[in-house]
C-alpha cells in the first residue's frame, strides 16, 4: 500500500506540470533562437512536415520578400519552399545551408542577397540543428532566452505577425515560406528610409571580406552535391545611393559575388533582373512590395526557365 500512496502523491505532484506543459507548448512556444521571424519559419516547417523540395531558397528578409512563391511555382513546375527569415547574414545562411541541404535534397538553390547581408556578425543563436521531430520538445524551454516572460512575449508578438503582411512585420507565410508585403503608400515608414542609408555607410566593413570566404564556402559545398546555385542580387531603391564611392562600393561587391558563384558552376543574376524596377515598387529603399515582387520574380523566372531543367 506503500508503494501505492507514494505513486499517487507523485502523479499529484507531476499532474499540473504535465498540464503546464501540454498548455505551454499548445499555445506558447518555446524560444529556439533570439530571432522570432527565425523561430516562426521553424515551426511552419514543421508543421508542413515537409520531406523534399525541388528549388530552397535561403537568405534574409530580400529572399523572404522578394521572392513570390506563386510566380516561381506556376513557372518553374517544381517543388519550392523559402526558408528565409529576417536577418540572417552570410554565415547564418551558411549553417541553414549545411545543415537542411541533405534533409530536402534540392536540385537548385535560390539566395536573393542585397550588400546588407555582408555588414554584421553571424547570429550564434542559430548555431545548432532544429528538429522537433526527433528531439523533445520539453528541452528547448530549459534553453537560453526561455524564461516564462520572454516566452509569453514572443508568443504574443507571433500572435500580432502572423495576423497579415501589411506591417513590416508580418510573418503570415504563404504556402511556398514567403511574404509578400501589402505596404500601402500610407504605411511605409520614413524611418526605414533612413535605416537603409545607415546600412550603406557601413558596407563594406570588417565583416565583408570574411563572408565573401564563407560566400565561397557556400558555393563549394553545393556544388559538391551537385546542387546548383542560383546567386540573385536584390534590387535597392534609388535613395540607397548618394555618392559615386558607394556606387562604386556596391559594383565591386558584384563583381566579387560574380566571381566566387560562376566558379562553382552557379548561376549568378544581377542586372538582367534587378534592372527597370521603379521605386514605386519598394516597401521600404531594400525590400520589395508584393507586387514589386511578382515584377522582379518574373525577371527571375524567365532566366531560370531556360536553364533549370
Amino acid at each position: 500500500m506503500a508503494w501505492r500512496s507514494f505513486f499517487g502523491r507523485g502523479l499529484l505532484f507531476l499532474l499540473p506540470v504535465m498540464i503546464l506543459y501540454a498548455l505551454v507548448w499548445g499555445y506558447c512556444k518555446p524560444l529556439l533562437t533570439n530571432s522570432v521571424s527565425f523561430d516562426a519559419k521553424v515551426f511552419e516547417v514543421d508543421r508542413l512536415k515537409l520531406k523534399h523540395v525541388d528549388i530552397m531558397a535561403v537568405g534574409s528578409s530580400v529572399t523572404l520578400n522578394d521572392l513570390n512563391t506563386k510566380i516561381i511555382k506556376d513557372s518553374l513546375h517544381k517543388s519550392y519552399y523559402n526558408f528565409s527569415s529576417w536577418g540572417l547574414q552570410i554565415p547564418d545562411d551558411y549553417k541553414l545551408i549545411v545543415n537542411n541541404v541533405d534533409k530536402y535534397s534540392p536540385k537548385y538553390l535560390i539566395m536573393t542577397t542585397t550588400f546588407a547581408d555582408f555588414i554584421l556578425a553571424e547570429n550564434n543563436t542559430l548555431a545548432k540543428k532544429f528538429d522537433l521531430n526527433n528531439t523533445s520538445s520539453m528541452t528547448y524551454y530549459v534553453k537560453n532566452y526561455n524564461n516564462l516572460e520572454s516566452i509569453i512575449s514572443r508568443w504574443h508578438d507571433l500572435k500580432t505577425y502572423r495576423k497579415g503582411n501589411d506591417e513590416y512585420t508580418g510573418l503570415k507565410f504563404d504556402d511556398g515560406g514567403g511574404i509578400g508585403l501589402q505596404i500601402s503608400k500610407q504605411n511605409q515608414n520614413i524611418k526605414r528610409v533612413y535605416d537603409a542609408k545607415a546600412i550603406m555607410k557601413m558596407f563594406p566593413n570588417k565583416f565583408t571580406n570574411p563572408d565573401y570566404l564563407i560566400l565561397n564556402k557556400i558555393a563549394a559545398f553545393l556544388q559538391s552535391k551537385n546542387i546548383i546555385l542560383v546567386f540573385v542580387q536584390a534590387p535597392y531603391a534609388s535613395s540607397v545611393i548618394e555618392s559615386k564611392t558607394m556606387l562604386n562600393a556596391i559594383n565591386d561587391h558584384f563583381d566579387k559575388c560574380k566571381a566566387i558563384v560562376e566558379s562553382h558552376k552557379g548561376i549568378y543574376l544581377n542586372k538582367e533582373v534587378i534592372t527597370n524596377i521603379p521605386d514605386s515598387l519598394f516597401a521600404d529603399p531594400l525590400h520589395l512590395s508584393k507586387s514589386g515582387s511578382i515584377v522582379f520574380t518574373k525577371k527571375i523566372v524567365a532566366n531560370l526557365s531556360r536553364i533549370l531543367k
